[in-house]
This record gives C-alpha cells, structure tokens and sequence, in this order.
C-alpha cells in the first residue's frame, strides 16, 4: 500500500513539474516582441458639413502612432 501511494505521489509531482517547465516558454511566447512604432499617411474624406466643398481629399500625415498595450 505504501508503495503505491509512493507511486501516486511521484507521477503527481512529476507531472506538476513537466507543467510548470512548459508553461513558462508557452506564456513567453504569447508575449508580443515587435512593439515597435508603425507610421503612415492617410486621407481624411469627410462630409461637407466638417470640410468646404471642393476640398473633400484633404492629406493628413499621422506620423507615428503609439500602441499602449497592458500586459
């Protein structure tokens, strides 16, 4: 009986074990790596109500756009 109990044990603490050594590198690699900056140029169409006739294409340069992300 005791050895069985034993047994029980020791596959319970391994598999906890093999648990937390995959779980690390598969929650890193959920993490995002390219949190660099992303820029680019658009155009702002907008009805005449907010624009002057004639001047409906007006170019708007963003720059560079930040993403704030919470981990």
């Amino acid at each position: 009986m005791r050895n069985n109990n034993q047994i029980k044990r020791t596959k319970y603490l391994l598999s906890i074990g093999l648990y937390l050594l995959v779980s690390g590198p598969m929650s890193a690699s959920v993490i995002p790596t390219n949190m660099g900056s992303y820029s680019f140029r658009g155009m702002v169409i907008a009805t005449p109500c907010q624009i002057a006739p004639g001047s409906e294409k007006v170019p708007v340069d963003f720059q560079q756009i930040s993403v704030k992300r919470s981990l």
